[in-house]
């Protein structure tokens, strides 16, 4: 007799001396000893089944087995038939309430935002392209002729008012204005739309000089003027500078008779009390008798 000690459910190969092999299978799940007579006659009847024995308790969880390789595609299905139409339902709308209930009362308005803040000046765009120039307007309607000088009027002529109303004017013979008194020494008047000569008026006669500062210090110029006609003692003369006025007045130079002879000759002398430089012109007038 053989002793063989099993852990658990298992199944065992057992061999005769006659050589035939026999399977031991147990399903017990604790481990026990199991006692074999090699030597045993010939395989008697299987005998009934005995009853079923309690369901051993379940054993672990056996590993994970490895994925199986993912199986071919199936054929596509056929198409279904297309289902009925449903009803109709809302066309969303923002802003709108779907709820069967009552619209309400529109709400008080809300108060005006303060003012943002101005936003930074943005930069100036580019200069735009200047456009094609217009067309020419048409050329407008003459107007009338303003007031101006009357036509015609000969060579010669002057501009002469023909009433006192505005604008009433007309060309003239005669060159305008007044002719200069003859240039003799007399003392002349208008009489009669021309020149006479005033019966016991004074004659005049004028004279041109040179003082000359540049000797005798440049403070003191004579020089003496002969006149065209006899010089009396009641005669007035005048006289004074004619040019470099705003150094005569600067430094205050000053130029008077000297004497005067019974004859022809009127000495005058120059005094520039700050000195002076070069000639200053000046001018004589002898008037009355």
């Amino acid at each position: 007799m053989s002793t063989i000690t099993v852990s658990g459910p298992a199944a065992i190969t057992v061999v005769a001396s006659s050589g035939t092999a026999y399977t031991i299978v147990t399903t017990v799940p604790t481990s026990f000893t199991l006692s074999v007579n090699a030597n045993a006659g010939p395989i008697g009847l299987t005998g009934a089944t005995g009853s079923t024995g309690l369901t051993g308790a379940t054993g672990p969880t056996g590993l994970t087995g490895a994925d199986g390789a993912t199986g071919a595609t199936g054929l596509t299905g056929a198409t279904g038939a297309t289902g009925s139409t449903g009803v109709a339902g809302y066309t969303p709308i923002k802003g709108i309430d779907y709820f069967d209930g009552a619209t309400g009362a529109t709400g008080a308005t809300g108060l005006t935002g303060a003012t943002g803040a101005t936003g930074l000046t943005g930069a100036t765009g580019a200069t735009g392209l200047t456009g094609a120039t217009g067309a020419t307007g048409l050329t407008g309607a003459t107007g009338a002729s303003g007031i101006g000088v009357p036509a015609s009027g000969a060579s010669g002529y002057t501009l002469t008012k023909a009433s006192d109303a505005d604008y009433d004017t007309v060309w003239a013979a005669g060159s305008g204005g007044i002719a200069e008194a003859p240039i003799d020494g007399n003392q002349y008047a208008r009489k009669n739309a021309g020149w006479e000569i005033v019966v016991g008026g004074a004659s005049m006669a004028t004279y041109n000089g040179t003082l000359d500062y540049t000797s005798a210090g440049n403070s003191v110029a004579v020089v003496t003027l002969t006149t065209t006609t006899a010089i009396t003692s009641s005669q007035v003369v005048q006289v004074f500078y004619t040019d470099k006025l705003d150094e005569v007045i600067v430094q205050d130079m000053r130029v008077s008779e000297q004497s005067r002879s019974a004859g022809s000759n009127i000495t005058f002398i120059g005094f520039a009390p700050d000195g002076a430089c070069g000639t200053y012109a000046i001018r004589a007038i002898v008037s009355g008798t």
